[in-house]
């Protein structure tokens, strides 16, 4: 059995004061809270057989943060992979109109469907 850890990450966060039934910000830069994660990394280093693919990180790596809009957001991973998608048309040979490139915008994504394999082939 593997065991879990735990790391703490110090953070600034609000929070409800049941006394005076407000909603309080702690001063700028106040870390006053601990947000417990875990990593995949912690596995790595306690099983005793992992498997994992060599890839260049900056063709395969979409870093994903809770933030909801901007870098390491959702969106920007996203935008990331439908430059991955439209770059790997192109080098199939594909061209697009107006040679748009794409980004986060929601006109201009390109999505590759998972359901090709690497090999252009659906089987």
């Amino acid at each position: 059995k593997m065991e879990r850890r735990w790391h703490g990450i110090p953070m600034h966060m609000s929070f409800f004061d049941p006394a005076r039934r407000v909603l309080r910000h702690p001063a700028p830069r106040v870390k006053n809270a601990l947000r417990l994660e875990q990593f995949i990394g912690d596995v790595v280093a306690t099983d005793d057989c992992v498997a994992a693919l060599l890839v260049p990180r900056e063709e395969e790596f979409a870093k994903v943060r809770t933030r909801t809009t901007g870098q390491d957001s959702a969106f920007s991973a996203v935008a990331f992979l439908s430059v991955v998608h439209q770059s790997w048309l192109v080098a199939a040979g594909g061209r697009f109109s107006h040679h748009f490139l794409a980004s986060e915008r929601p006109d201009l994504l390109c999505e590759v469907s998972p359901l090709v394999s690497y090999d252009g082939n659906s089987d």
